[in-house]
């Protein structure tokens, strides 16, 4: 068990040697992408990958190389700060467009409440629903489980407008029927 436990030092002292380098390798390209010109998407793909590596390289290691870890974490902190502002300025052009869904939403609850659809002009109807999907279509990117609730919703809504164009084509369809 000595001769044993002696080995497996002597291992352990070898893969430090071995991997002592190549964390050092990592902190360099994680350095050198802080200053490149990557687009932040990019940058976080590549950011991920370096953190993946170093994970792969400190497996099995049973000393932790504590100052190296932290000069790995700092410049990671360094090369996602862009990707960090990119992301927030994505979340909030998909919170803005969710409001926006909403507020569609709502505009079309209140169209279908207080439109007069016993004297109503059709072709201002049509050009209603028409107008709706194409403007939900705009408002692109939103989060997706909110997203995915108030599609549903505005899904209803336009069938149920689009149930009520179809109805007066049939009641047409029948009195163009009852006059032949």
């Amino acid at each position: 068990l000595e001769d044993f436990e002696t080995q497996l030092a002597k291992l352990g002292d070898w893969h430090e040697f071995a991997v002592t380098p190549k964390k050092e390798a990592l902190i360099g390209q994680m350095q050198a992408l802080a200053a490149s010109d990557l687009n932040p998407e990019a940058r976080a793909t590549k950011i991920h990958e370096l953190q993946d590596s170093w994970k792969e390289v400190s497996k099995g290691a049973q000393q932790q190389d504590d100052d190296l870890w932290q000069q790995f974490q700092q410049a990671s902190a360094i090369a996602y700060a862009p990707c960090k502002e990119f992301f927030e300025a994505q979340s909030a052009a998909r919170e803005a467009n969710l409001n926006k869904r909403r507020e569609l939403v709502s505009q079309l609850n209140q169209y279908l409440t207080g439109y007069d659809f016993t004297n109503a002009v059709w072709k201002d109807v049509e050009q209603t629903l028409e107008t709706a999907r194409s403007e939900w279509q705009t408002y692109w990117p939103v989060p997706r489980k909110a997203g995915n609730d108030l599609q549903k919703e505005f899904e209803s809504l336009m069938e149920q407008l689009f149930s009520k164009i179809t109805q007066e084509y049939e009641n047409n369809k029948a009195a163009k029927q009852q006059l032949i």
